[in-house]
């Protein structure tokens, strides 16, 4: 990994980060674009465009306006999965699953003329953590450090896990699963670089009205 260019992408990551990431579902009464624009306008700092179920074209249609307001509001935006989709729209970045491969990843970044996107891994274990000390990624989302609200059947990391991950990384974990505004500080003295969710974010648009 050149470790210049790594902290280069990682600067764009202000800390604490705070980690918006979507979910149109949950706001049905509202076109697509309409929620992208209010999740964009909450205090989130990074934006993840998860929207799996849509079909590319208009998956990718919703990508280049996400990519629009979050860069007008200095956001950083990034696409789930879909490196080539990142790039196509002009993305910060792209988020890998844990199935992901952060070094294809991180190649096809490079062939495409993007070195510089912002690339993330979803982890779960201690394992996965040391593994991307030896990857080219900018950041982990490590998951889930409380009982999700948003689904269930992974049992709980806690925070005594968190401390031990964060301990043994040089990428910036980023604690998602169950955060609310109680958690934020138990989550930021552990050492995480900021914390992520669905929920938190969907609570700021609600009470913007």
């Amino acid at each position: 990994m050149d470790p210049i260019a790594a902290i280069s992408r990682r600067e764009k990551l202000e800390r604490p980060i705070r980690y918006a990431i979507s979910d149109r579902h949950l706001f049905p009464d509202l076109k697509p674009e309409t929620y992208l624009a209010r999740l964009a306008a909450t205090s989130a700092t990074v934006v993840q465009l998860r929207e799996k179920d849509l079909e590319r074209s208009r998956l990718r249609r919703l990508a280049e306006v996400g990519s629009r307001l979050c860069r007008a509001r200095g956001r950083v935006f990034l696409v789930n999965s879909d490196v080539q989709l990142a790039i196509e729209v002009g993305a910060d970045g792209v988020h890998l699953p844990s199935s992901g491969n952060p070094e294809a990843a991180r190649q096809a970044a490079v062939d495409s003329g993007r070195p510089d996107l912002v690339m993330g891994w979803s982890v779960h274990d201690l394992d996965e953590v040391r593994a991307a000390e030896e990857s080219t990624l900018d950041y982990v989302l490590l998951a889930p450090v409380f009982s999700p609200i948003s689904k269930v059947g992974r049992r709980p990391l806690g925070l005594v896990f968190l401390r031990e991950a964060c301990g043994i990384s040089e990428v910036p974990v980023i604690a998602l699963g169950g955060i609310t505004s109680e958690h934020v500080d138990a989550v930021l003295k552990a050492g995480a670089a900021g914390f992520a969710g669905i929920s938190w974010a969907a609570q700021e648009i609600r009470n913007a009205g």
